[in-house]
């Protein structure tokens, strides 16, 4: 952990004590207000000695956020977020000799603190809102989606989910992008349409992030890898007839991967998206073209496997060589969201049932290739 990243942490662990804290203070005449929370959580396992499981505590992840919001006019916004997430479960298991046959420690770096620049500094935009407009540039997270835990419509921001359950917030595994974003809202003056306006997405490519999936192999997903048991593999053979005569189970170990991400500032990795956003008899309803890179990338087998032997487990660890390429994601896209107030009842407390609704068609996209089943 760098000497900054420290300070930072010790800094959170001191304001966030309690859990949860906010202060109010005048720089300039002007109001700042400066946020913070601190979570911990542990996950513990009951499943026994295996190779993709520890019996007892798995991991003991911490989330620490700070955030502050600076207004020097009533149309200038200033904001940012920084950020610090790790798993104590890595120094705690620190030269622990079953953490090391499992290969755990070798997701160290990947999992244990995630103190690179680009993850610690959240958010840092500038928003201006003169009249009916509204631009924002800056690292930020763009939403366009309208359901709850379904990230459906929201293609623009990519998601961290390498500890998949075990993260603590699900805020916090969206992932900011630096973007330019411009709004306008035309105030219509109709008794059915309340409400219209448009937004443009401009990301010049400054810092391609991918979405950050649940992988296969200890020694890059940690506790968290996916288990993909391919059957018995013959290791050993006779010589004279060549027939296998020893097998072992095996499992698909950790890709060995080759990135082919956009080089930084590339025409060729540049997004942008418009959406249309309304307000039509209570109900909101939306329509949107994106035409961007997939944050996912295609897997192209490179070559045949490489094998490891767990000896402490007697397993066989098959290492892909992949090439991961990045293509163009068009959608066009829409979502609705209503509420039904003549279809309240009592057992509901009262409230009216709520309908969202959303969806996109994928068009001149690249969703696999031959050379990978």
């Amino acid at each position: 952990m760098g000497r900054w990243a420290r300070g930072f942490l010790g800094l959170c662990l001191i304001l966030a004590a309690p859990g949860a804290w906010a202060l109010d203070l005048d720089i300039a005449g002007a109001p700042l207000r400066v946020m913070g929370y601190l979570n911990q959580g542990f996950a513990i396992g009951a499943a026994g000695d295996h190779y993709d499981s520890v019996d007892g505590l798995q991991s003991a992840m911490f989330d620490t956020l700070l955030e502050a919001q600076y207004e020097p006019s009533r149309d200038l916004t200033l904001f940012g977020a920084l950020q610090l997430t790790g798993d104590w479960a890595y120094p705690i298991y620190a030269g622990n000799e079953e953490w090391q046959d499992k290969q755990l420690d070798q997701s160290r770096d990947e999992l244990f603190l995630d103190d690179n620049l680009r993850d610690v500094l959240q958010e840092l935009h500038v928003t201006w809102t003169p009249g009916s407009s509204r631009f924002r540039v800056g690292k930020q997270i763009v939403v366009w989606g309208e359901t709850d835990g379904f990230r459906i419509m929201d293609q623009i921001n990519p998601v961290d989910q390498r500890r998949g359950l075990g993260d603590v917030e699900f805020e916090s595994t969206i992932l900011p992008l630096w973007l330019a974003k411009a709004e306008y809202y035309m105030q219509p003056q109709s008794s059915w349409l309340q409400d219209l306006g448009i937004e443009a997405v401009f990301n010049p490519n400054a810092d391609f992030v991918p979405n950050r999936r649940i992988v296969p192999g200890n020694d890059k997903a940690g506790i968290w890898a996916a288990k993909i048991d391919l059957g018995p593999v013959p290791v050993a053979f006779d010589p004279d007839t060549g027939a296998p005569i020893a097998f072992l189970p095996a499992r698909l170990g950790s890709f060995e991967e080759d990135d082919q991400k956009p080089d930084t500032w590339d025409p060729e990795g540049m997004e942008l998206g418009v959406r249309l956003r309304s307000v039509i008899q209570d109900k909101i309803i939306t329509l949107s073209y994106f035409n961007g890179i997939d944050n996912d990338a295609v897997r192209v087998l490179k070559g045949p496997p490489s094998g490891e032997v767990v000896s402490a487990y007697d397993l066989l660890l098959l290492h892909l060589p992949v090439e991961n390429d990045y293509y163009r994601f068009r959608t066009v896209g829409a979502t609705f969201t209503g509420d039904f107030p003549g279809l309240s009842a009592s057992f509901l407390g009262g409230v009216a049932p709520v309908l969202r609704l959303e969806g996109f068609y994928g068009f001149r996209n690249t969703f696999t290739t031959e050379g990978f089943g």
